[in-house]
Parts: structure tokens; C-alpha cells; sequence
């Protein structure tokens, strides 16, 4: 699709065609140089990662496999239902193997916590939000080419002005306590190595599945 036939509904554009692609390229070079020589697994989610595991497959120079899952919470309306299923399982063998996994977060975060809702905002220099609920924010962090997932306790003001009237502090934190579990399985295992500015990302996980 060319922005042409979407302008309407352009507010502005982050990043163009031509950067997105560079860098699809640059994280393309840093995967092979990091793996080299190991067999390695391509795993996208259906179907947000598509566009962008097929750009990012075209970028490498040495032969990779691919496979795919696909995971639901919605059944046939458009509310999350907050629990997840797993309409697709992967069909190849993972056990041992060196997996890296495209996966869209926001997608991922609303479907595991209904909560959620978009949000674009920033909690500092590196700190992007992405997610927010009456409790918390959950975003991407950047520094020094690091980066980090996070669930946190909202720290803005409208936050803070209503918690005057309506105490919810305690409340945040013991929501916080009965996710950060869940949150953990999620994103626990998962080292970033690319992100855009929505949110879709390239991951590999910190130590081999078995």
C-alpha cells in the first residue's frame, strides 16, 4: 500500500519506506554475524509480523527457516476475551535450536491483558509508552543499543491528581503483583535486537528452547 491511498488518515510519518527497510537490512547483518555458522529459526506471529518477517527474510544472504503461530483472545467479536488460544502451533521441531521471533508487543499485551489500550507517550528520554490502563504503562526502553519491555505503575499527572480523590496506589500494586508473572513468560526470556516506533519488534530469546 502507497501512503497516497491513505494520506487522509496520515497524521505523520515516523519513518519511511526506505529507512524501515535499511534497518530491516542492519538487524538482517547483525543476526547473521551474531549466529554465525548455527542453524538458525525464523518464528513470526500471525498475522501483525507478516509484512515485516517477509522484508526481514529478504534481507538476510545466507539461507534461514521459517515458521509461524498464531494466537487469539477475540473469538469472533473485536473485545478481547483475556484468554489466549493458540490457533496455530509451530510445525517444526524448536528443541535446541536458535529461535528468533517477530512478534508485534502491543497486539500481544492487549490479547494476554484486556485492559490495555493504545497509548503514545514517553516516561523520559528512552522510555516509549506504548500500553496504558487505569494502573500502569507498559512500553520500550532504548539505551546505549539496549533494550527492555517494562510494565510499571502510571507516574503521570492525571494519574496522580485523581489518586487525591480516589486512592488507587495500593490498588496498582497489587494488580502489578498478580501480572508481573504472566508478564515475565511473555517477555522474560526475550532480548531485543530491533524495534519501530509502534510497538513491532525482532526478538531472540537469552537461551535455546528445549
Amino acid at each position: 500500500m502507497d501512503s497516497a491511498h491513505v494520506e487522509n488518515d496520515l497524521v505523520n510519518v515516523l519513518f519511511t519506506e526506505a529507512q524501515i527497510q535499511q534497518r530491516l537490512q542492519e538487524m538482517a547483518q547483525e543476526i547473521e554475524r551474531d549466529y554465525e555458522g548455527e542453524e538458525l529459526l525464523i518464528v513470526g506471529i500471525l498475522r501483525g509480523a507478516v509484512m515485516v518477517m517477509a522484508d526481514l527474510a529478504r534481507s538476510f544472504s545466507r539461507h534461514i527457516e521459517m515458521d509461524w503461530m498464531a494466537v487469539s483472545s477475540y473469538g469472533s467479536g473485536t473485545k478481547s476475551s483475556g484468554v489466549v488460544r493458540i490457533l496455530k502451533d509451530l510445525d517444526t521441531d524448536i528443541s535446541g535450536r536458535h529461535v528468533v521471533i517477530v512478534d508485534e508487543i502491543i497486539d500481544t499485551m492487549k490479547a494476554t491483558f484486556p485492559s490495555f489500550e493504545r497509548f503514545d507517550g514517553w516516561r523520559g528520554r528512552e522510555d516509549r509508552i506504548l500500553l496504558r490502563n487505569a494502573f500502569a504503562d507498559c512500553g520500550i526502553s532504548t539505551y546505549c543499543g539496549l533494550a527492555a519491555i517494562w510494565l510499571a505503575e502510571r507516574d503521570d499527572a492525571r494519574y496522580w491528581e485523581a489518586d487525591v480523590y480516589n486512592p488507587r496506589t495500593a490498588r496498582a500494586r497489587h494488580w502489578l503483583g498478580q501480572v508481573s508473572g504472566r508478564f515475565l513468560d511473555l517477555f522474560g526470556e526475550l532480548r531485543m535486537i530491533g524495534r519501530f516506533s509502534n510497538g513491532e519488534a525482532i526478538f531472540e530469546r537469552e537461551r535455546p528452547c528445549n
